[in-house]
């Protein structure tokens, strides 16, 4: 079976347990309640499958591999063997140019990862974190940005507001806080300059650059306004 066929068979089958008749909910109420479940779960990946279809089929196509995903998405094979996430269908023709124009694997995704980034948007701290390899996710907060002086028991300090680091705004559980783009360029540039704590197993690691934060870092630049203190951490 081929991935196409592979896709036609999964869709074929979440649209028929979306499809199947519940069990009656006065003779069995909790089982009607999980078979309601069970159907609005296949309904929702029956949706996800047939729009993975036509990107599939646009790639198919165009000659360009793909992979499916565990989810029911589609995802770009590179050359390599690593796979990059599909866009819209109205963006994929680009991708597909992307790809085609890049000499080596890893200059096609870097090539796709600068065409998806809004480098002046703000990003989640986990988004963050999650890029700066090595980096000590529990001291991230408590020692890094507390002792820079940004964060005291988890809010802003009258520096950290003074910065334009941060966006600060009412969650669900409470103040959030997402960091702009000024804030991510000084982030980065002090985890380059290795100044960001690192897990015990990383402390020997030298800093590893990212595609995405060295894109934002050169699109914005390390402010030059910064208090002192500031300013030194970024320095290499």
């Amino acid at each position: 079976m081929t991935p196409l066929e592979r896709l036609h068979s999964d869709l074929a089958n979440a649209r028929a347990m979306a499809e199947r008749e519940g069990s009656d909910r006065h003779s069995n109420p909790g089982r009607a309640a999980r078979d309601l479940s069970r159907q609005m779960a296949a309904r929702s990946r029956a949706i996800r499958l047939e729009r993975a279809l036509e990107i599939a089929a646009h790639l198919e196509a165009q000659g360009i591999a793909w992979a499916a995903d565990a989810e029911g998405g589609v995802l770009l094979l590179l050359a390599d063997g690593s796979t990059y996430p599909t866009g819209k269908l109205e963006t994929l023709d680009r991708q597909v140019q992307l790809i085609n124009a890049a000499a080596t694997p890893y200059e096609a995704r870097r090539a796709l990862t600068i065409d998806a980034l809004d480098p002046h948007a703000p990003r989640d701290l986990k988004w963050l974190r999650e890029r700066l390899t090595g980096a000590s996710t529990p001291k991230f907060r408590s020692e890094f940005l507390t002792q820079a002086g940004v964060l005291k028991d988890g809010a802003l300090t009258a520096l950290g507001r003074s910065t334009g680091f941060f966006d600060e705004h009412e969650g669900e559980y409470g103040v959030y806080q997402s960091v702009t783009a000024r804030g991510v360029a000084w982030i980065y540039a002090t985890y380059l300059a290795g100044n960001v704590p690192m897990t015990a197993a990383s402390r020997q690691l030298t800093p590893q650059r990212n595609i995405e934060l060295d894109v934002i870092l050169d699109a914005v630049g390390l402010p030059v306004d910064l208090e002192p203190s500031l300013a030194v951490m970024a320095e290499r």
